[in-house]
C-alpha cells in the first residue's frame, strides 16, 4: 500500500499499521456511500500524519450503532478510536474526510479497542 511505503520511507514505521487501517476505512466508506471518484492523500507535519480522502458526495458521514455480531457499521468508530482528531471539510461538489495520527514522542499512536467497546460508544 502506498501509505505504508511512504511511512516507512519517512521513518515512521511505528504508525504504519494505524495509518493503513485509517486509509482502508475511509476509502471503504467512500466506495460504499459516496460511489464517486476519490483521491487519497497521506502527508506529514510536525508530530502527525494526515490522511485525507476526498470524494464527490456532499453527504456527511454518520456513525451508526450495530450489534456486536454485525459485519458492518463500525468504520467511523474505528477512525474515532485510531485518530487523535478527524473531521469533514466541505468542498464545492464534495467533501474531504481527514484524520490525524500522532507521531511525536510520548504520543500514543493507537488506543486498544475491542468490538464490544466500539458498540458502547
Amino acid at each position: 500500500m502506498f501509505a505504508t511505503e511512504r511511512l516507512h520511507a519517512w521513518g515512521l514505521a511505528d504508525c504504519a499499521d494505524a495509518v493503513a487501517l485509517l486509509v482502508s476505512e475511509l476509502v471503504t466508506n467512500a466506495l460504499l456511500h459516496a460511489r464517486t471518484e476519490m483521491t487519497v492523500a497521506v502527508t506529514r507535519s510536525d508530530g502527525c500524519v494526515l490522511v485525507e480522502v476526498t470524494d464527490g458526495s456532499v453527504e456527511s458521514p454518520m456513525t451508526r450503532k450495530f450489534s456486536v455480531h454485525a459485519g458492518t457499521g463500525r468504520g467511523l468508530q474505528l477512525v474515532d478510536t485510531l485518530a487523535r482528531a478527524w473531521g469533514v471539510r466541505r468542498l464545492e461538489g464534495g467533501k474531504t474526510i481527514w484524520a490525524e495520527i500522532a507521531t511525536g514522542s510520548g504520543d500514543q499512536i493507537v488506543a486498544p479497542f475491542d468490538l464490544e467497546g466500539l458498540d458502547a460508544r
